[in-house]
């Protein structure tokens, strides 16, 4: 269903929730995001694009998830490290 045959509300609230932005891509990419509209996979170029940013958003924000939780186990590691070394040297003066 295109724009002009939905009801002028659906439109709106559709506007509302999202926001146009505008990206350059290189031309051997377009034309790829084409080929997939020609086949039928999608119904247009939008539809491409936003599959793919929000596959990508998906993937990074779980890498990123992974990336800090690592962080953190290693803090937590070194902290405890550095706390036990100074009871050990706390120890050793006594």
């Amino acid at each position: 269903m295109s724009d002009k045959s939905r009801p002028e509300s659906i439109n709106m609230v559709r506007k509302e929730m999202s926001e146009r932005i505008t990206v350059r891509l290189p031309k051997k990419m377009v034309n790829e995001i084409d080929n997939l509209v020609v086949i039928g996979e999608y119904s247009n170029r939008s539809d491409v694009v936003r599959e793919a940013v929000k596959l990508f958003l998906n993937t990074k924000i779980k890498d990123v998830v992974e990336s800090l939780s690592a962080k953190e186990k290693l803090q937590d590691y070194v902290s405890k490290a550095i706390k036990q070394a100074e009871e050990e040297e706390k120890y050793l003066r006594e």
